[in-house]
């Protein structure tokens, strides 16, 4: 077993390759997708954010997420608070 520090999976990101979790390149490929789709200022990304990182905290059970799977999650959470105009357009890469 793996104990990570953040008790946050990390997250693959190709073949062999894991990083840890930053909310940041999260909250900044919410903000690239809600400017895409005209919703620019969007206040919410960090709530958003907060409860992707609830998810992955307590409700994920593997110590290592896909990024694929990640996004998927995402939109999920989109659709789920309203914002599904904006699933599509998120981009998970990582910088």
């Amino acid at each position: 077993m793996v104990a990570l520090k953040s008790s946050l999976p990390l997250v693959r990101i190709g073949r062999g390759i894991a990083i840890s979790f930053d909310a940041d390149w999260l909250g900044t490929a919410l903000e690239q997708a809600a400017r895409v789709t005209g919703c620019h200022p969007w206040n919410i990304a960090d709530d958003l954010v907060a409860g992707v990182m609830l998810y992955l905290r307590y409700g994920y059970d593997k110590t290592v997420i896909d990024l694929p799977v990640l996004e998927k999650a995402v939109r999920r959470a989109l659709r789920d608070t309203g914002y599904g105009d904006l699933a599509p357009h998120v981009c998970c890469s990582v910088p």
